[in-house]
C-alpha cells in the first residue's frame, strides 16, 4: 500500500507499507491508510492539497488463503463491496457512494421538529 500527501506548499511525502495479507475490503483499506497517515507522516500544520492511496501487487487469480475461523465483520464488508461493485457496474460509478463523503459541510443544529434548520450550510 502506498500513501501520498502533498501539502499546501507543494511539499510531497510518500510512504509505502507491505501488508501481511491480501486486502480487498474497502473499510480495511481505509483503516490501514488512516493508520499510516497518523503514524508514518510527520505532524504538520499545513493544509493538505492532495491525498492519495494506492495498492499494488494485486492478484486477479482469486486464490486466497482462507482463515479457519473467518471474521463475521470482514465477510459482511466483503459482501457489501461485492454488491456495491455490481450496482456501479450496472448503473455507473456515480450511482452509489458512501454517505460519509457527503457530510463534510453539514452543520448540525438542534431545534423544534419541522423548523427549517438549514443544516447543509446553504
Amino acid at each position: 500500500m502506498q500513501l501520498k500527501v502533498r501539502f499546501e506548499d507543494f511539499h510531497t511525502i510518500t510512504r509505502a507499507q507491505t501488508l501481511a495479507q491480501a486486502m480487498d475490503v474497502t473499510q480495511e483499506i481505509w483503516q490501514t491508510a488512516a493508520q499510516m497517515f497518523a503514524e508514518r507522516l510527520p505532524a504538520r500544520r499545513l493544509h493538505v492539497r492532495l491525498l492519495g492511496v494506492g495498492m499494488s501487487g494485486l492478484d486477479q487469480s482469486g486464490l486466497v488463503q482462507l482463515s479457519l475461523f473467518p471474521e463475521a465483520d470482514h465477510e459482511r464488508q466483503s459482501r457489501l463491496d461485492e454488491v456495491a461493485d455490481r450496482v456501479k457496474e450496472k448503473s455507473g460509478q456515480a450511482s452509489l457512494q458512501r454517505a460519509l463523503g457527503m457530510l463534510h459541510n453539514v452543520e448540525h443544529r438542534s431545534g423544534p421538529p419541522g423548523q427549517d434548520q438549514n443544516q447543509y450550510g446553504k
